[in-house]
């Protein structure tokens, strides 16, 4: 095993351990029908995911690493415009106010967070490599001559998923892969659909909220039916996402929007 491949495995594995989270999907596109399998284990906690890909049939994104002159092919979800969108809905989710009876709540009032090392809630998603700021996402390298892209959004996840604790990603671009709970985010917990460790040719992303209480109450009942019409209307702007609620020892989904 290389000195690579240890750092990524020892972080993962921390990552795990501190959080107690672990998670498998797989998602597969059969003639045009979508077929999905998720199991979960977080002990004590609940947790919403939500499994999203691009509606329709997309063409594959070549890439080129600079200064290398090999494409390679990234999936649809990895179109920055759609990559976008995503983070557009997951701030509209960590934003939205529900009214829970006596007064409005929000995802903050709810979700899980590791508070020895930050307030912020844990919710994992591809979008922690850019800390969920659309000017990372937007961010690019250019040569000294402005006639090539040095480093990009996808160089950028490149070196992330195969290192997502480095504090500067290794490229042009000198971004961190941490998240905005200050963690790492293992890769095969926000994406699938690949084979291997061919992440770059995930079919989905995986959204994921935790809750705070083992057995949602009453008022996360009620945002998550928020989250649910959220999703609805997402699913109308070119988005397929199917939802799953897991916990410790059972899973639901998809649940019906």
């Amino acid at each position: 095993m290389s000195r690579q491949q240890q750092v990524i495995r020892a972080a993962c594995l921390w990552f795990l351990c501190v959080f107690a989270y672990r998670t498998q999907a797989v998602c597969t596109t059969q003639d045009g029908k979508l077929s999905e399998g998720i199991s979960v284990d977080i002990p004590h906690y609940v947790a919403d995911f939500l499994l999203i890909r691009r509606k329709g049939d997309h063409p594959d994104i070549g890439h080129m690493s600079f200064p290398s002159t090999t494409v390679t092919l990234f999936k649809p979800i990895f179109q920055k415009a759609f990559l976008h969108k995503v983070l557009d809905l997951h701030n509209d989710i960590k934003h939205m106010r529900v009214w829970s009876g006596s007064r409005y709540v929000t995802l903050m009032d709810m979700c899980y967070r590791q508070t020895n090392v930050s307030k912020k809630c844990v919710t994992p998603s591809l979008l922690q490599y850019y800390q969920g700021v659309h000017k990372n996402i937007d961010k690019l390298k250019m040569d000294d001559y402005h006639f090539y892209i040095e480093a990009d959004y996808l160089d950028h996840f490149l070196s992330c998923a195969r290192n997502p604790a480095a504090a500067n990603d290794g490229t042009r671009l000198n971004m961190s892969c941490i998240s905005t709970y200050n963690e790492p985010v293992p890769a095969p917990t926000v994406l699938c659909g690949y084979t291997g460790d061919q992440f770059h040719r995930s079919t989905h992303l995986i959204l994921t909220y935790i809750f705070r209480d083992p057995k949602l109450s009453k008022t996360s009942r009620k945002w998550q039916k928020g989250l649910m019409r959220m999703v609805k209307s997402a699913i109308s702007q070119g988005m397929d996402i199917h939802v799953y609620e897991s916990g410790s020892g059972y899973t639901r989904g998809p649940l019906k929007l």
